[in-house]
């Protein structure tokens, strides 16, 4: 298929169309921000740097509950002091081999290392932290210098596109250079000639150009060519004032993982716990400004005076004094007692303030983190309830992020010679699958260990009258998913191969002793019947007398 020309005009129109088509969103996001997370609200209030941020706010819950969430999901989703991911082959048969169970054991470790060593512990918790307030995030992965590098961009200047199934695979960046900046990150020969020539004369070195990088899947590329120009995902960074690409790329596999929170089915932004407590946050910032004004009225009352006056200036500090008329009978002032109740708005508050909590899931991530002095299985049956309504969040995290950063790191790996050679059967079934086992991941699964023990729990009892019910319980899987679902090595475990010659070494061993038990009694009676008969024993007496 011959490849056609790239019309950068129309790529930055449709970026144009997307920017253009979000006000509301960008609203609401500024909204939000100005509650949970102030120093990343500039969205569409541009704030000098060192500004005091939103003056108006009188609570802090919504930052602090966001805090919460978003070290929960760092903690417990993706732990950096643990394996919190694996890559296996889909195909038990062939994901028990050894030579596959090694290969994927080295890879996994390989990907570990790059989580950890890399910088994706601090973008991907202030990919949390947006998360939670903005209900759309973005992470960038990529590979510069010889090492996995990640990128948490904000989604002020991110804008996207679905395809017919919903999944995200269309994105624009928006990008602000000065003139410099841009010659240092394409060159200057990459620039077009009116970026050259604000170069040359050197005039507002300080001003910004907006350039945007597009990225989407490539319609016209010619199958078999290797090249960057023909690699599945376009890749185009573009002077949007000029119209002029500054650097044409290709990628393997998608480099922006966007994530939502969760999605309206009619929207392609995601929504947030902020978004959804929103109202909750105005009116507990409305009531806290009431009970700061009602307690400063408690601890420092308003004076009565007199109107004609006879009384001189009101001071409130102590020792001071205070000048009136002591002719005039009424004439002495008085403080007004407030009569405002504020134990009745605190309690009013606390309610607001567990409303907020709940939305952002601080229950959750305290009862994980709260298990002194409890069993596994005491701290699941707490947070049962919980996970089944944090269920679809976390499945929409693994699916969007997770485990398109992981399909991404081992194609980037895999591409740069970082990976062990592929064993032969892999070459001709190169698939592989992602589990998590992280926190809550495992909890999650741990559900169904626990449904498991209930349910022997109550068969056990009918088990004298149905002897032949657990016959339908494969002991094999039940073993293998328990001890994965805790979280136990693959190579702690035998595969089906060794497990079957084990087992048919036991059998052949339980024969040759049944053999061996079977000689040893034939041996027995074989002697005693040899045996001569004993002199004067009326069996004697018998054989003479025959």
């Amino acid at each position: 298929m011959k490849k056609t020309k790239i019309d950068a005009a129309k790529i930055v129109a449709s970026y144009k169309r997307e920017t253009s088509g979000r006000h509301n969103w960008e609203n609401l996001w500024q909204e939000c921000g100005d509650f949970c997370l102030p120093e990343n609200s500039s969205i569409t209030i541009i704030r000098t740097p060192g500004e005091r941020r939103n003056s108006e706010r009188y609570i802090d819950y919504g930052i602090r509950s966001n805090e919460t969430l978003a070290g929960g999901l760092f903690s417990y989703l993706t732990p950096p002091n643990q394996v919190w991911q694996k890559i296996n082959h889909p195909s038990d048969e062939i994901a028990n081999r050894p030579e596959v169970q090694e290969y994927f054991s080295s890879v996994n470790e390989m990907i570990r290392n790059q989580f950890t060593s890399s910088n994706f512990i601090l973008e991907i918790h202030e990919l949390y932290m947006s998360l939670g307030v903005f209900g759309t995030a973005c992470l960038f992965t990529d590979w510069v210098d010889d090492t996995i590098f990640f990128k948490n961009f904000h989604i002020k200047d991110i804008f996207i596109k679905q395809n017919s199934k919903g999944l995200i695979d269309t994105v624009y960046r928006r990008i602000n250079y000065t003139a410099r900046q841009a010659e240092q990150e394409f060159g200057i020969d990459n620039l077009s000639p009116e970026m050259k020539k604000i170069l040359e004369d050197g005039k507002e070195p300080d001003k910004t150009y907006e350039f945007v990088h597009a990225c989407f899947p490539r319609t016209d590329r010619q199958f078999g060519k290797i090249d960057v120009e023909n690699k599945p995902f376009a890749s185009y960074y573009i002077e949007c004032e000029t119209k002029f690409i500054v650097k044409e790329g290709g990628y393997n596999t998608f480099p922006y993982q966007v994530v939502r929170f969760m999605k309206d089915a009619d929207e392609k932004y995601g929504r947030s716990p902020a978004m959804q407590c929103l109202a909750t946050m105005n009116t507990a910032n409305v009531m806290k400004k009431d009970i700061l004004q009602a307690g400063e009225l408690i601890v420092n009352p308003q004076w009565l005076v007199p109107d004609n006056g006879t009384v001189g200036n009101i001071s409130s500090k102590g020792g001071s004094i205070i000048y009136y008329n002591a002719s005039q009978p009424n004439g002495k002032p008085e403080r007004l007692q407030p009569n405002g109740e504020l134990g009745i708005g605190n309690e009013l508050l606390r309610e607001e303030i567990d409303v907020i909590k709940m939305a952002f899931y601080n229950d959750l991530f305290n009862m994980l983190a709260d298990k002194q002095n409890m069993t596994a299985t005491e701290v699941l049956e707490r947070v049962n309830e919980k996970l089944v309504l944090f269920n679809p969040i976390v499945g929409r995290l693994q699916e969007e992020l997770l485990k398109p950063s992981v399909y991404r790191i081992y194609d980037v790996m895999s591409f740069n010679g970082k990976l062990p050679p592929l064993p032969e059967i892999l070459r001709e079934n190169n698939d592989f699958e992602v589990s998590f086992t992280g926190k809550i991941s495992l909890a999650i699964e741990q559900l169904e260990v626990l449904a498991l023990g209930e349910t022997i729990n109550f068969l056990i009892p009918m088990a004298n009258f149905f002897p032949n019910m657990f016959d339908n319980f494969n002991s094999d899987n039940i073993a293998r998913g328990i001890s994965l679902r805790n979280n136990v090595p693959t190579n702690w475990l035998n595969n089906v191969d060794e497990v079957q010659k084990i087992r048919e070494a036991r059998a052949m061993r339980e024969q040759q002793q049944q053999a061996l038990d079977q000689g040893t009694q034939m041996a027995d009676a074989a002697s005693k019947l040899q045996k001569k008969t004993e002199a004067g024993s009326p069996l004697e007496m018998m054989e003479q007398i025959a």
